[in-house]
């Protein structure tokens, strides 16, 4: 069967609609010149406390981070920001954090325009857990956080049954069933060291975006076939 120019021009609007779809992201790499060094409050839409900052000295990638900061009993620090959302969506929100020793506790909250908790994970110790419905259900452990190193968390909503699966270190460690969503408008994304943590959380590549749905990947199989289509 011959391959048209129609035929190839079709499948590459139809990958370049798949790729747009499965790439769509919203990324604080916390690099210049959307960045600076200092106060992070004010930067790219961020509301944050003192001791919220940005830094080069612990980056995972490039040359500049997020850093929070703070000695046991200080008041807490705070970084807040949000992202558009769009119904009928496969999220992925994923983190890469740096605590400098265990009793550097930290939180990341994601919440719905409601102010209902989507999903919450926070590191005690060295232990992860999770949390949901503004803090009322008792935290599930879900795997130890070792100190001295960066770690990834990615958090991926499904909303076929409105569940979610987290990842850590790219190993599934949870799948959550909740019957919450992430909203239709705008979320809130907080990051939070609580008044007896003590120490510093580094904080680098935050991603808000999509991943591809059932459908996405089908357009790709499609595009694929039309695309390589050769005289027999």
């Amino acid at each position: 069967m011959k391959t048209t120019l129609s035929t190839i021009i079709g499948a590459a609007a139809i990958i370049a609609a798949a790729t747009q779809a499965a790439s769509a992201a919203i990324v604080f790499d916390f690099e210049a010149p959307d960045f600076t060094v200092g106060n992070l409050h004010g930067q790219m839409g961020y509301d944050a406390t003192l001791g919220a900052t940005i830094s080069t000295a612990n980056p995972y990638s490039g040359s500049q981070h997020m850093r929070l900061s703070k000695e046991a009993g200080s008041s807490t620090v705070i970084a807040n920001n949000s992202y558009a959302s769009v119904p009928g969506t496969y999220y992925t929100t994923s983190v890469r954090f740096h605590r400098d020793n265990i009793s550097a506790d930290f939180s990341m909250i994601a919440r719905q325009d409601d102010s209902t908790i989507s999903w919450g994970v926070a590191t005690v110790n060295q232990y992860l857990y999770i949390y949901e419905g503004n803090g009322t259900t008792p935290p599930d452990i879900l795997t130890t956080v070792p100190a001295g190193v960066y770690h990834e968390l990615r958090v991926v909503y499904n909303p076929g049954d409105m569940t979610r699966d987290f990842y850590f270190n790219d190993v599934l460690i949870h799948h959550q069933i909740t019957g919450l969503h992430p909203g239709t408008s705008t979320n809130l994304v907080r990051a939070r060291m609580a008044e007896n943590a003590a120490g510093i959380v580094d904080i680098d590549d935050i991603t808000f975006g999509t991943v591809p749905t059932p459908g996405s990947a089908a357009l790709f199989s499609l595009a694929a076939l039309a695309a390589g289509r050769r005289r027999r």
